[in-house]
């Protein structure tokens, strides 16, 4: 065999030969489109209802109740639902402050009874003596940093002393006093902190409040709340530490 013989067989194969499209080719068969996705229809309210009444699974009651709008439907699921926490979610949904104090008297559950006694104070309107206690501090901010402890502002004259139910002394600004005022009021479970690194008081349940979450520093210092923190009671400090231990 000669050498050119040698490299005829050894080359490589030949591309095969393409059709031509513009001959005549015969065009791609073409693939089904997938179904489209079927949406779930909304569930109506009596359905809702009845799933934050009777389902047993306590996500899919809470999560039900979550939906609701209709009072009359929220007053069933508060008074007659079988999970705790779906009863909780009507309860704070409830205007009916009669019904509100009917749950808050005579709920079998504490957590519930809780919830409907904090509605109830929220919606009902503070009459003068408890204005008069909560304004009652007004002027003394002695030793207390002025800036507001709902929302951050630090134009003093738009800064109020107020107290909360445990007579701790803290500021607000006048909107954050109107928006407030029920985490102020005697059957509110909610109070004023203070950063011990600072002296900035925070009311719990305010924006400035939510603003220490994401990093646990303090909004005004930047301090460490998990070791500046400080629970106050008659405008003292008694605890110290986002876990409440008690100063020396």
């Amino acid at each position: 065999m000669g050498l050119f013989d040698f490299f005829k067989k050894n080359r490589a194969p030949a591309e095969p030969v393409r059709p031509n499209k513009d001959a005549g080719s015969t065009p791609p068969v073409p693939r089904d489109e997938p179904p489209p996705i079927a949406r779930e229809e909304p569930l109506d309210p009596e359905t809702l209802a009845e799933i934050a009444i009777h389902d047993p699974d306590w996500r899919t009651s809470e999560d039900a109740a979550k939906q609701l709008t209709d009072q009359s439907l929220l007053a069933r699921v508060a008074t007659t639902a079988g999970d705790e926490v779906a009863r909780i979610v009507a309860v704070y949904k409830l205007e009916d402050t009669t019904l509100l104090a009917q749950i808050a008297k005579s709920d079998r559950d504490a957590g519930v009874r809780k919830a409907a006694a904090r509605m109830l104070t929220e919606r009902s309107p503070a009459d003068t003596d408890e204005l008069q206690r909560i304004r009652s501090a007004a002027g003394r901010n002695d030793g207390l940093l002025l800036r507001c402890g709902g929302c951050g502002k630090q134009e003093r004259d738009q800064l109020e002393v107020v107290l909360d139910k445990n007579s701790n002394r803290g500021i607000l600004c006048a909107h954050c006093v109107r928006e407030y005022l029920p985490l102020l009021r005697t059957g509110s479970d909610r109070r004023f902190w203070q950063c011990g690194n600072c002296n900035f008081r925070i009311l719990a349940g305010t924006r400035m409040d939510a603003a220490v979450d994401p990093d646990s520093r303090c909004p005004n210092c930047r301090a460490d709340v998990n070791v500046s923190l400080i629970n106050l009671s008659n405008d003292r400090p008694v605890k110290s530490g986002a876990i409440g231990n008690p100063l020396d």
